[in-house]
């Protein structure tokens, strides 16, 4: 039902927007009536600037709607049984919300939108409606971002710093808003967090986000006390419901702090400062600068398990996103179509200040930035809160977490922070020259914005353009080329899918799943293979056992492994015997086992599904495996113990039985009825 009411009471609240700065621009006497022209001026630049921010989102995305799904959207929405519901009840809702595995919360509010969507559409391989959905929230955050810099610019108007003194009404802080809004609503950069779907999270937490803080602009602005409490009451609910979506709403507070130096300098509780004794004062500084440092301890230690999984350090993370965060900048400055994609594995890796040479320059611009916007905070402090948004809006996602390296959909609220350095750069461009007409860059940029999201989104219609234009906007990306060679071999063309594999070893030798790909078409082709490459292929699994594709790989070959990949069987074996000699992974333990089986080698393959089980008890998968290998053995009565700890194990973890649960229990039930002996019938005497 969240889903069904959270569009209406978003309507209301940007509704808000237009009866609010009516109330403020309009005298009495002018309010709404009669036709457009009849209109007052100010209120026809309001209707246009909301006409276009709900249409030029849905104009720029429309082409790539019918795109393909991609990476995570598969285990998130086209493998996860959860989300494919029949029905809007409590059980398979909740079923729903319980079936990710991301962020620390599970991401529930993000997980019932795809269930919303695949109720509505009853079709989990279809992606239009998916599109369509991430394409509805860009708008209603382009709407909330109008409001937001609106109430923004306004209390910019009364700082001591006079930041936008040259905009006396608030006519002009409205059309400055809401072109504001265009550009950020067009940014190329924010294509990826629109087209592709599962990063639905990051646009879902940023709406409830920005409902939150402009709750809080309203309630710190407010005169009158009980509207001061109505708008505080609902901030909790908003953040809530952001963290529900994704994580990043654990920087809500951090976007409050920021505004809160910024806009209220002069304001209560900020006021009192001065006056506090020096010892108080250092107290509480003392305080807040060991609940900081605690709370970054907090961070690494629990980010340092996640880096066995990577191949790269905490130290060479640090030191490359202060790289990837300097090239972010340059991507919202100026937005170059060869910059973005949707991988980014030809970014090199930082080994140390000076490897590359270009990572010494990143980190002393980003501590000068970091200054600048200190330094700044009174005098310039549109600048200082530009930069302290942008450096915030990554404290998350570009720091101490083992996540990858770069992902463009990050900036979505960052690149709000560039924007408000862009406004900086032309009111200081206005002073210089004295010439408004400086403000028509504005419009050239909103129309640039657009025309390049529109050829990305172009470039998304389908899976082959999309990697073609990648492959040429990136060739150094070896995921690029060994992603288009999947697309070569579904459509039968396996020498161009070979030569692309090929084109992707070469970029990254030490990746295992390259070579096997190549061996798995090269094989197809009838082609002998030398025994020089098999023994590569183990080389390169024994050196690099842990990448994410060789467990996508096995993991394909796992789920075919009695059936349509039978004659790997063997070599499949090898593989999996040269990973686990040189790590201890009971996922491939299991993959292992699952394979000794469907050879026939039951009691082998029970062996090391157990071990599997014992080193990772709350995976599902090695259940059902075992539950399998006891069926084919006969073993009805372990069978069913087995499927009994499976049932607690789900219910536990998803909250109800999933599908493959209740498929196991069938496959016990059927065998339990062709086991059991036929009753035998006397003879008549």
């Amino acid at each position: 039902m969240v889903q069904i009411l959270m569009p209406r009471l978003i309507s209301c609240y940007c509704a808000v927007l237009i009866v609010d700065s009516a109330n403020q621009d309009t005298p009495p006497m002018q309010k709404i009536s009669g036709s457009f022209t009849d209109m007052p001026a100010s209120l026809r630049v309001r209707l246009i600037l909301l006409i276009l921010l709900l249409v030029l989102p849905v104009l720029i995305y429309s082409p790539g709607l019918h795109g393909p799904f991609l990476l995570d959207d598969y285990p998130n929405i086209i493998k996860n049984e959860a989300v494919h519901i029949q029905n809007l009840s409590f059980v398979t809702l909740h079923q729903a919300a319980n079936s990710l595995i991301s962020g620390i919360l599970g991401r529930p509010l993000a997980a019932i939108s795809f269930a919303f969507n695949y109720y509505l559409s009853h079709d989990a391989n279809n992606p239009y409606g998916f599109k369509l959905f991430n394409v509805v929230i860009h708008t209603l955050n382009g709407l909330l971002i109008f409001w937001f810099l609106r109430l923004l610019f306004l209390r910019l108007q009364a700082h001591p710093a006079q930041p936008l003194k040259a905009f006396t009404r608030h006519s002009s802080i409205t059309l400055l808003a809401g072109l504001t809004a265009l550009l950020w609503v067009c940014h190329p950069i924010q294509l990826t967090s629109v087209l592709y779907v599962v990063q639905r999270m990051t646009s879902m937490a940023a709406l409830f986000m920005l409902l939150a803080l402009i709750a809080y602009l309203k309630a710190r602005t407010a005169q009158q006390t009980r509207a001061k409490w109505i708008w505080l009451v609902t901030i909790p609910v908003w953040s809530v419901l952001a963290l529900l979506s994704k994580e990043t709403g654990f920087l809500l507070p951090l976007y409050i702090l920021i505004l809160e130096l910024v806009l209220f300098p002069k304001a209560s509780p900020w006021k009192y400062w001065p006056e506090l004794k020096p010892y108080f004062r250092g107290m509480i500084l003392a305080g807040v600068g060991l609940l900081a440092v605690l709370l970054i301890a907090a961070a690494v230690h629990y980010s340092l398990p996640g880096y066995q999984y990577r191949d790269f350090t905490l130290m060479q993370r640090l030191l490359t996103e202060a790289r990837v965060l300097v090239f972010y900048i340059g991507q919202i400055l100026i937005p170059r179509l060869s910059s973005f994609g949707l991988y980014h594995d030809d970014f090199s890796l930082s080994h140390t200040l000076l490897q590359p040479w270009t990572t010494l320059p990143a980190v002393l611009s980003i501590t000068a930035l970091l200054l600048l916007a200190l330094l700044t905070l009174r005098r310039q402090p549109l600048l200082s809160l530009g930069l302290l948004w942008f450096f915030t809006s990554h404290a998350l996602e570009s720091t101490v977490y083992p996540f990858e390296l770069i992902y463009e959909h990050r900036n979505y609220l960052a690149s709000l922070g560039i924007l408000f350095i862009i406004i900086q750069a032309l009111l200081w461009l206005e002073t210089q020259y004295r010439d408004k007409r400086i403000w028509l860059l504005m419009p050239i940029l909103i129309l640039v914005f657009a025309i390049s999201t529109t050829i990305r989104s172009y470039e998304w219609r389908d899976l082959p353009s999309l990697l073609l234009a990648h492959v040429e906007n990136h060739p150094e990306s070896s995921h690029a080329w060994a992603s288009l060679s999947n697309v070569y071999v579904k459509n039968n063309n396996y020498k161009e899918a070979i030569a692309s594999l090929d084109r992707a070893i070469l970029l990254d030798p030490r990746e295992p799943g390259y070579y096997i790909y190549l061996y798995m078409n090269i094989t197809h082709l009838g082609l002998p293979l030398p025994e020089i490459e098999k023994n590569r292929i183990i080389e390169a699994i024994r050196s690099n056992p842990q990448t994410t594709m060789l467990t996508s790989v096995f993991d394909k070959m796992n789920r075919c492994i009695d059936s349509s990949c039978k004659d790997l069987q063997n070599i499949y074996e090898v593989w999996l015997r040269a990973a686990l000699s040189v790590m201890n992974s009971p996922r491939f333990r299991y993959y292992l086992g699952n394979n000794l089986a469907a050879q026939g080698k039951l009691k082998k393959g029970l062996k090391y599904i157990n071990l599997s089980i014992k080193q990772a008890p709350h995976h599902l998968s090695p259940y059902i495996g075992r539950i399998d290998v006891l069926l084919k053995q006969g073993n009805i009565n372990e069978a069913k113990k087995t499927y009994n700890t499976l049932k607690s194990m789900s219910i536990k973890l998803f909250g109800v039985l999933t599908n493959k649960v209740l498929e196991t229990g069938r496959r016990i039930s059927s065998y339990k009825t062709q086991a059991s002996p036929q009753p035998r019938t006397l003879p008549v005497t």
